[in-house]
């Protein structure tokens, strides 16, 4: 007598964030779609099995966060037959770095009543990231990075400004290196 026992239904490998994290981040979920009851997954980096077996429990698994960059698949064994598949697809986890903290400059002291005020910058910048000075909120126009030192003009806000470098492709944020006090 043969039998035919099937595979495991395959379900969809999933990962927060399209997979991308920024350097310095906590990284990603890496997960699966649903899991079968009586059903085994592992995941796997490349052809490394990354943690234990899971049990399925007719909902999605939380394979936990990652941030080992690569791409996981995941493996369903069924525990009484061990007809083994893989599952739908993969997650690819990868680290978008986070842009480059440079010296703030400028700041410092001007005369009440003067509308002039003084300069505050960064000494250096870089091409494709976008800057915000801030004076416990957002003040004045985003300025993108030109490869060199940038102005943000003259402030007359007093108090503590500091600067936040925005990449305009993955979104990553770096504060820059100290603050700049206007009195």
């Amino acid at each position: 007598m043969v039998t035919m026992n099937s595979l495991p239904t395959a379900h969809d490998v999933t990962v927060a964030n399209g997979g991308a994290y920024c350097s310095g981040g906590l990284g990603v979920n890496v997960g699966l779609s649903y899991s079968d009851a009586g059903i085994n997954y592992q995941l796997y980096r490349g052809t490394t099995p990354v943690g234990g077996l899971y049990t399925g429990s007719s909902s999605a698994i939380d394979f936990g966060v990652f941030t080992a960059t690569g791409t996981y698949t995941v493996r369903a064994t069924n525990a009484t037959t061990g007809c083994a598949d893989n599952m739908n697809g993969s997650a690819v986890v990868k680290m978008n770095a986070s842009p480059v903290a440079y010296n703030i400059s400028g700041g410092g002291s001007y005369c009440a009543g003067s509308v002039v005020g003084v300069p505050v910058g960064l000494i250096n910048s870089t091409v494709g990231v976008d800057y915000q000075l801030f004076n416990g909120t957002s003040t004045g126009p985003i300025v993108s990075g030109t490869g060199g030192a940038i102005s943000f003009g003259n402030q007359i806000a007093t108090g503590n400004h500091t600067i936040v470098g925005t990449d305009a492709v993955s979104g990553c944020t770096t504060t820059m290196t100290g603050s700049k006090v206007i009195s």
